[in-house]
């Protein structure tokens, strides 16, 4: 008999009786089968298919003696065997038993002692193929593409020329005390935000509400150029969310926007910064907001603003460290094949419907293939390039933009 979902328990067993099961859920097998005694005499075995795909299994079960049994409904096991049921000798049998996805089948034998010895499933090759498509999908996403984050407006600060009358200087920002547009030095377009600050009066300017990422993630790579700062002096960036409580703050000192060693101070070189993070709040309502303040008697200039919603492949870079979440996708990938390879479809399944894989296959395009190059016609004087496929490791390097190296 069979039922969508075993209703029979399957009896305690301490976690010193496998413990590599009790640890890694991945130890789980497609298929459960097990026997026990029943309390008013006799034994069940039950076998359940824990996998989404139907599976033909072929379970070995030890009987103590020769005894009756059947095929009962898993929900209702206590049912009394008929006289018609089938007889067992001593020794070693083997129930064939198709099951659907998710379920269960039950056999109640008329005395106690009979054990569960092997389980034997038919390989499944569509659903290999299925999951093995799903996996090399996976392993074929770019992970060192990096993707524009286009809802901050107006990141290199240009000024509108409709000269409207009580029109914003500069859209998409709202400069504070000590902020002003400036026409003379820009890093990108035709202006930049100068920001003077005194000892006792910080210069500010903020960005107008935007959306979060979806990512949770995002990256902002700016410019600098100082102009005079005094010791003390600071420049503090701040990401929060609008009415709510998600803060992240950056601070950079007068030491550390120095201009880089042998260039004298004044030079006239913009610096690159890169602001990353990694915690925004993936499923909050309202917006975010990004605020730029300048503390301590000091005069700078910022500009060229490149922010980027996908910081997995930073190696460190600006203090972040990413090695959790790569280690997290290369796990996923190598524990997803040796599922594959073991056929244990639904742990497999599991991980390619885990939280990485998901936001792998959001998130990062499918790699190029060079299949259409190499099927272009060479000059018969230029050796073939072999194409080459990046390993995972390569391809989690990188991601630095080339103004910013």
């Amino acid at each position: 008999m069979y039922a969508a979902t075993p209703v029979v328990a399957r009896p305690e067993k301490s976690t010193g009786d496998d413990p590599e099961a009790a640890r890694d859920p991945d130890a789980a097998r497609d298929i459960d089968a097990f026997a026990h005694d029943l309390g008013e005499g006799g034994s069940i075995a039950v076998v359940t298919n824990q996998s989404a795909w139907p599976r033909r299994v072929q379970v070995t079960i030890q009987t103590p003696q020769r005894l009756r049994g059947a095929a009962v409904d898993p929900r209702h096991p206590g049912a009394t065997l008929s006289p018609a049921s089938q007889w067992f000798d001593a020794g070693d049998h083997v129930l064939d038993l198709p099951l659907g996805p998710y379920q269960s089948a039950a056999w109640r034998f008329a005395a106690a002692g009979v054990r569960v010895a092997g389980v034997r499933v038919d390989p499944k090759p569509e659903a290999l193929r299925e999951l093995a498509e799903a996996l090399a999908d996976l392993q074929s996403r770019d992970t060192t593409k990096r993707r524009s984050f286009d809802r901050l407006q107006n990141p290199s600060f240009e000024t509108p020329t409709s000269g409207v009358a009580g029109e914003s200087p500069v859209v998409g920002w709202r400069l504070g005390e000590g902020a002003a547009i400036d026409a003379a030095v820009a890093a990108d377009g035709a202006t930049s935000v100068r920001l003077r600050s005194t000892a006792n009066q910080p210069a500010t300017f903020s960005s107008e509400p935007f959306t979060a990422p979806s990512t949770g993630q995002l990256a902002l790579g700016l410019r600098l150029l100082p102009h005079q700062l005094q010791p003390g002096c600071e420049l503090r960036i701040d990401l929060e969310q609008v009415n709510g409580p998600y803060r992240n703050h950056a601070s950079a000192s007068a030491g550390q926007l120095s201009p880089p060693s042998g260039e004298p101070a004044g030079s006239g070189k913009w610096l690159p910064i890169v602001f990353p993070m990694d915690d925004l709040p993936l499923s909050a309502s309202g917006a975010m907001r990004l605020r730029f303040t300048l503390v301590g008697e000091g005069e700078l200039s910022v500009d060229d603003l490149r922010p980027e919603d996908l910081v997995l492949p930073l190696d460190g870079h600006g203090g972040i460290d990413m090695r959790t979440e790569r280690f997290a996708i290369v796990r996923l990938l190598q524990t997803s094949q040796t599922l594959l390879d073991e056929a244990r479809l639904e742990a497999c399944r599991e991980r390619l419907d885990s939280y990485w894989a998901r936001f792998l296959t959001k998130n990062y395009p499918r790699r190029e293939t060079a299949v259409a190059q190499d099927a272009a016609p060479k000059p018969a004087e230029e050796p073939a390039a072999e194409a080459t496929t990046p390993s995972l490791s390569e391809r989690l390097r990188g991601y630095m933009p080339r103004w910013w190296r």
